[in-house]
This record gives C-alpha cells, structure tokens and sequence, in this order.
C-alpha cells in the first residue's frame, strides 16, 4: 500500500494488475484481510487512484479490453491504473470445474503451450502435449495459446 500511495503522490503513469483469488492459499487458505474489513478496490482508491476495473480473470474478452483502456489512460499520463482480476481459489474456493480440455491430432508439439503458458496441466508426452486432467480445472484460457487450434473441448 505504501508504495502505491507514492506512485500516486509522485504522479507515476502505470498498470497495475492484483490478482485476487479471495484466500491466502500459499499459507493454509486463511481468509483475507478483505474479509470484514476495507475491499481491495476500496483500500486502491483510498490510496487516490482514479482508475480501477473489477474484471473476471478469465473473462478474456473483458480483459483485454480493461488491459487497452488501462494502456490509454496510462499512455495519457493520467497516473495508476489498477485492474482487479478476481477469480476464486480452485484449490480452496467453491468453483465449479469445467471440463478438462482435450489436444487434437493438429498437435505437432511445438511446445508452446507447455514453455510459454506454462499452465501445469499441460505437458509433453513424448512428441506431442497431454492434458493432466486431476490438475486441469477447464478454464478454457490455453485454446487460444496453440497455434494449431489443437486445445479444445
């Protein structure tokens, strides 16, 4: 918080991406401090930040387009943007998982998916990629990452 406030008061010009997930999962799933007290939006804008977003963090579409008004206002010199990407815990949340995805014959295992998305539950399987589906929550962001259209479900 305090290094926001002086970005703010020295009127830096920058996107700043929270992910929120709703627990402290890396320590046991402990509630947040947003429980019973000040929201994260309430606790941005209290720190003088004119510009902030509530976005699903897997509502691509919304989010991209947060991400380019986010970039304008930015690029104007307005100050802070601050995108709120909010998405339960999967692990300690109550989230419906969706269907796993699948990987087509189109897959020539370039690799993409596996060393520049890195999401854990897609790996090499020999020469082409395999989906681990006791990790794979069905979120559906890895289709668009294959430049062969060879994610789906």
């Amino acid at each position: 918080i305090p290094p926001l406030v002086g970005a703010v008061e020295a009127g830096s010009s920058f996107v700043l991406v929270v992910l929120d997930n709703s627990t402290t999962a890396m320590t046991g799933g402990q509630p947040t401090p947003a429980e019973g007290g000040p929201s994260i939006e309430e606790v941005v804008r209290g720190c003088g930040v004119t510009f902030v977003r509530r976005v699903h963090s897997y509502s691509m579409d919304e989010l991209e387009e947060s991400l380019r008004q986010a970039g304008s206002f930015v690029a104007r010199g307005e100050g802070v943007a601050v995108l709120l990407c909010e998405s339960p815990c999967v692990v300690y949340g109550k989230v419906q998982r969706g269907r796993p995805v699948t990987i087509s014959e189109e897959c020539v295992g370039c690799g993409v998916c596996v060393e520049r998305f890195e999401c854990p539950a897609l790996y090499m399987d020999g020469k082409r990629v395999a989906v681990d589906t006791t990790t794979c929550t069905g979120c559906r962001t890895c289709i668009p990452v294959c430049p062969k259209g060879a994610i789906g479900g």
